[in-house]
């Protein structure tokens, strides 16, 4: 008969002391790579709008751009009637040796008057109040 002999290997138990520091450096690890995950959701939202807002400016500017040329084409077309006529309708100016006659609506005036009667009388009440 043979006799097998049961060798007995001890496995070293971890210490306590050991096996709690790994615990909690898993647990900080476990935290870093969630802190990680929630930054980069967040960055790729961030991402994504940041370029929604560059196509819309970019679009702006190319109507902008657009806009810019046409008005320069304009502006190279007028000639020195169009300026004097510009200025006389709009900026009520006159050329050498004319007078300029500027003859305002009553019923503006008379609307104008009566909002600052009203504003005045408006502002006595406050002030006795």
């Amino acid at each position: 008969m043979v006799k097998i002999r049961k060798n007995n290997i001890n496995f070293e138990q971890p210490n306590k002391p050991k096996k709690k520091y790994y615990s909690f450096l898993t647990i900080v690890l476990l935290f870093c790579i969630a802190i990680l995950l929630y930054s980069t959701i967040l960055n790729i939202g961030k991402i994504v709008s940041y370029q929604g807002k560059i196509k819309e400016l970019k679009k702006i500017q190319a109507e902008t751009t657009d806009k810019n040329h046409s008005l320069k084409k304009q502006l190279n077309d007028l000639d020195s009637r169009s300026y004097e006529a510009i200025a006389r309708n709009n900026l009520k100016m006159s050329g050498e040796d004319e007078v300029l006659i500027i003859i305002q609506e009553p019923e503006k005036q008379l609307l104008k008057t009566k909002k600052q009667k009203k504003d005045k009388k408006g502002k006595d009440k406050k002030d006795k109040n």
